[in-house]
């Protein structure tokens, strides 16, 4: 992450780090500033609902880690730039 924070619990730490990771190499397509706010909620419906399925790859398997990886940083990430938007 560019600045320097710190948190107090490791998990937060890692998950802000695979966001700010993710908004990285997705710096080229532009701020989110741009986009309409109708498509940030779709595009964070759509990994949510690819985030819930790697939960649920099938009865008695375990979850899609990656997908669980990607897709929960996407959709965090969405939530956050509606959230900028709306600040």
């Amino acid at each position: 992450m560019s600045d320097k924070v710190t948190f107090q619990n490791p998990a937060v730490a890692r998950f802000a780090r695979r966001m700010d990771a993710a908004i990285e190499a997705n710096r080229s397509k532009g701020h989110w500033d741009t986009c309409h706010r109708s498509w940030l909620a779709d595009e964070a419906k759509s990994h949510f609902e690819r985030f819930m399925d790697a939960c649920f790859v099938g009865v008695g398997k375990n979850p899609d880690a990656k997908a669980l990886l990607d897709d929960g940083a996407d959709v965090a990430n969405f939530l956050m730039m509606l959230w900028d938007r709306a600040e």
